[in-house]
């Protein structure tokens, strides 16, 4: 989250995560970061329950109040923290409230990148990776890690 507070130059962001260890403690880190600096603004933090049952029909909404209160901050920049398997309703959902239109950025992390099949659709074109850039841990020359993505 550093680098991207690097490259910004100004940015009124939105952020979206579990409201799990993993989704908050990830997202405080990112909120003192921007309290370092008066170009980041973080505009809008919201949490959502990790015991949402994933499994109801897609056509009820699972996350509109949340991203709802997104789309009313007026924030272009949207960063998403939270495990793989929730993004993809997520964003389908985002999509549906026009939360991923081209004057949108969505920044996830590796526990979304890293696994790309869960957003995977029918359609290879999908709207749900438009838009889209992700962070992807660093993994120094010579580890385990390092050496199998050279492969």
């Amino acid at each position: 989250s550093s680098g991207i507070k690097r490259r910004v130059r100004e940015a009124v962001v939105s952020t979206q995560s579990t409201g799990d260890n993993y989704g908050i403690n990830g997202i405080v880190y990112l909120q003192y970061l921007a309290s370092q600096d008066v170009m980041f603004n973080i505009k809008d933090v919201q949490h959502f329950d990790i015991n949402i049952d994933l499994s109801t029909s897609m056509e009820e909404s699972l996350f509109k109040e949340e991203l709802t209160l997104i789309r009313s901050s007026l924030a272009k920049v949207i960063i998403l923290n939270c495990a793989a398997t929730y993004a993809k309703r997520i964003l389908r959902e985002a999509a549906d409230l026009g939360l991923l239109a081209e004057s949108y950025v969505w920044i996830t992390t590796d526990s979304i990148t890293s696994r790309p099949e869960l957003l995977a659709t029918e359609n290879p074109d999908s709207i749900y990776f438009t838009g889209i850039i992700g962070t992807v841990p660093y993994y120094g020359k010579g580890t385990v890690e390092y050496n199998e993505n050279e492969k």
